[in-house]
């Protein structure tokens, strides 16, 4: 565990492990002396408070007991809201997860280690710390990686940069640890596997020097321009030393490398999702500690830079992402913690300024150490590619400033045949919403107009109402008189059927009394009949009258609303237009701005083509001059270059290391200087050994039968090539 030299890192892993649990038992450690290995072991690698399915599953076995059964349903719901709080961005932590997790920063361990000096007997991050500037030097702005070619100036204010930068060469180690295997790995069976990658290593040892790491190795390595030692492989490989040899290997090399050197980066600048759901392998579940799978390694890779390990991720579903796991084991490593936000990183400036470094180290170094024919060729090559390059950036910028001009017409006539398309909808829905308004308020006064009517019919049988009630009080009074009088004849009738003198007066009296209380009988049912349907109709027209004041709010209900949605539309439209002449505004400044670029990159091609072509002639006196006596003594060749170079301004200097001396600096500098004034000169010019060109690979000879064969060059992983 020791030799890995992560001290501090799993330091951190295991106070990880201790805040999470007392946190979560809220200190108390007998409570906590309670949580047995079973619950613990269900418990350990989930994410209740990330994962939907995680919290079901987990919840169903607290409830019922199975799950820290040493508790009452109280305490179990308590803890159980705590554990599900603190795994909203990191699994449950345990010492089987820490032992597994080593594993994962094992391998990134190895490859920081290359950066570091040799026998040494400190951690990697104390190792690390000594090699980084003090606080009062790093400045006000840190360097953030944010893809594979792209980074980020995020301004601070003042803090340290080290956490920045020494995450981010973890990061780094993380994602390309396969291409930089530990040197143990390399041997199977006697025989040597592929081995490090030397442009990962050289572009490792790149981002720690732009982050500001100072190491012997780190310097060592950018030195050792990994091009030259692929160009030298590659023309080892297309024509067999045993069988072809090359007069000047050196230049061959640069050759290649000249052409490898023309290449440009990919910008990708495709946004990458953070909350996808599941990055898992198809038909395989996503490891839940140690090293993850290959396929979930390759799919997380652009995802393990800090502005994505520290954004906000979405809640998972069935089960826990790759990305989630891998981001709970750097949060336990290295914390969650961030001197700068996710926000800050978001909005800071893309850093364009930042170039490969060890390019102008291993450049000069090779200029040096190189003969004057070949140092010639070399700086006028170097110097036509630059030109070629400054031109061809020129006109992709030109490119795209038309593309985006172009985009930005398209992009205003479309929004202005948005805006007139809307206007034509808002037109006719305010034609529409008027139409409607208006049968609204047709019916509102139909309405009206009704309800007055039922009013006064309403206020008609109200008044007619104590009339009738008079009317019928006279009509049961006549009843009760008629059904007296009926009593008294019949009693009388009665009486008179007992007498043997009735005669006929009184039965005729006793028919017309029959008759007469028939009548009353039919007009006291008439009445009743009349009065149970004036109380149907006063009901009716109450329910009526109810039903029209309802129906008069709802219709003042809805006016209102159409006038309020008509001023809304108003003021939308209003705000709409102000939108869209703000928009076109802008839209014609950038027009302006942009052609103002285009105009003056106009003008840096003209003058770049104008430098190419006094290149090209300048290329064209030298190859036609003839080539300096190699039998002049060196003392005159010496002055006679003085000269020339005093004729001339004097070339940028060649950046030198800081530990070469003074006599190295007076002697291979001033050389330097001499041969590129003389080149410059009129009066003597070197020439090139070849008349036409040839292609690269034919310049290569056929070895003689005398000559003895060139030894094959090894092991093609381990070769380096010293400059």
């Amino acid at each position: 565990m020791t030799s890995m030299g992560c001290h501090e890192e799993s330091l951190h892993y295991l106070n990880h492990i201790k805040d999470f649990w007392h946190s979560v038992f809220d200190g108390n450690e007998s409570a906590m002396m309670k949580l047995d290995r079973t619950s613990l072991e269900a418990l350990q690698l989930k994410a209740p408070g990330a994962c939907e399915k995680h919290a079901r599953d987990l919840h169903a076995r607290v409830r019922s007991g199975d799950i820290l059964g040493a508790f009452n349903e109280a305490e179990r719901e308590r803890i159980w809201s705590k554990i599900r709080d603190a795994t909203v961005d990191c699994t449950v932590p345990s010492l089987n997860s820490f032992f597994e997790d080593r594993k994962y920063i094992e391998d990134a361990a190895h490859c920081i280690k290359m950066l570091l000096p040799p026998g040494r007997h400190k951690t990697i991050r104390s190792a690390l710390e000594d090699a980084y500037p003090e606080v009062d030097e790093q400045g006000t702005e840190c360097l953030v990686q944010v893809s594979s070619s792209s980074f980020k100036a995020v301004a601070t204010d003042g803090t340290d940069h080290f956490d920045l930068a020494y995450r981010q060469l973890w990061l780094y180690a993380r994602r390309h640890f396969e291409d930089m295997p530990h040197e143990r790995e390399q041997i199977v069976a006697g025989y040597k596997t592929a081995g490090v990658d030397e442009m990962v290593l050289f572009d490792f040892a790149s981002l720690a020097y732009k982050l500001g790491f100072r190491t012997t190795e780190i310097e060592r390595l950018l030195k050792g321009n990994p091009d030259r030692q692929i160009a030298h492989r590659l023309l080892k490989m297309a024509r067999k030393p045993d069988q072809f040899y090359f007069e000047d290997i050196e230049s061959s090399i640069s050759a290649v490398t000249t052409v490898m050197e023309a290449a440009r980066p990919i910008c990708n600048n495709q946004d990458v999702d953070v909350e996808e759901p599941e990055v898992i392998a198809a038909g395989a579940t996503a490891k839940q500690c140690g090293r993850p799978l290959v396929s979930d390694h390759v799919r997380c890779k652009p995802l393990l830079f800090l502005d994505k390990l520290h954004a906000t991720m979405a809640r998972q579903n069935r089960t826990l992402s790759s990305f989630f796991i891998q981001r709970s084991t750097y949060f336990a490593f290295f914390g969650k913690d961030l001197a700068i936000s996710c926000e800050a990183m978001r909005d800071a400036p893309e850093a364009r300024s930042v170039q490969d470094v060890g390019m102008d180290i291993e450049r000069a170094s090779e200029i040096i150490t190189a003969s004057p024919q070949t140092r010639a060729r070399m700086e006028i090559a170097s110097r036509e590619s630059e030109c070629q390059t400054k031109l061809r950036t020129a006109q992709r910028e030109a490119a795209d400033a038309e593309s985006r001009l172009q985009m930005l017409l398209t992009k205003e006539r479309q929004q202005t045949e948005k805006l007139a398309g809307l206007e034509d909808a808002i037109t006719a829905r305010a034609a529409e919403s008027a139409a409607t308004e208006k049968n609204l308020q047709d019916k509102f006064e139909k309405l009206k107009q009704r309800e007055v009517e039922q009013v006064i019919r309403l206020e008609t049988l109200a008044a007619k109402e104590p009339e009738q009630h008079a009317h019928m009080k006279q009509l049961e009074q006549g009843r009760a008189d008629m059904e007296g009088d009926i009593r008294l004849d019949c009693i009388a009738t009665n009486l008179e059927a007992t007498a043997e003198d009735e005669d006929a007066s009184g039965t005729e009296r006793l028919l017309q009394v029959s008759a007469q209380l028939s009548e009353k009988q039919n007009e006291l049912n008439r009445l009743e009949e009349m009065e149970r349907n004036k109380r149907l109709v006063i009901r009716q027209l109450e329910e009526e009258e109810v039903r029209l004041r309802s129906s008069i709010d709802d219709l003042s209900m809805t006016v209102r609303a159409l006038t309020e949605d008509e001023q809304a539309k108003g003021d939308s439209i209003a705000s709409l237009k102000e939108q869209y002449q703000s928009t076109n505004k802008k839209l014609v400044e950038k027009e302006m701005g942009l052609r103002q670029n285009i105009d003056f990159l106009e003008v840096c091609r003209e003058r770049l083509e104008a430098d190419i072509k006094a290149a090209t002639e300048e290329k064209d006196v030298l190859s036609q001059a003839p080539l300096v006596n190699s039998t002049r003594g060196g003392s005159q060749d010496i002055d006679e270059l003085r000269q020339a170079t005093e004729r001339r301004q004097p070339l940028e200097n060649v950046p030198l290391s800081p530990g070469e001396g003074r006599a190295e600096e007076d002697g291979a500098v001033g050389l330097e200087y001499m041969i590129r004034g003389a080149f410059d000169s009129e009066e003597e010019h070197l020439a090139p050994t070849e008349d036409i060109p040839l292609p690269l690979f034919s310049r290569a000879l056929p070895a003689a039968s005398d000559r003895p064969l060139e030894a094959p060059m090894g092991n093609q992983t381990e070769e380096t090539i010293e400059v």
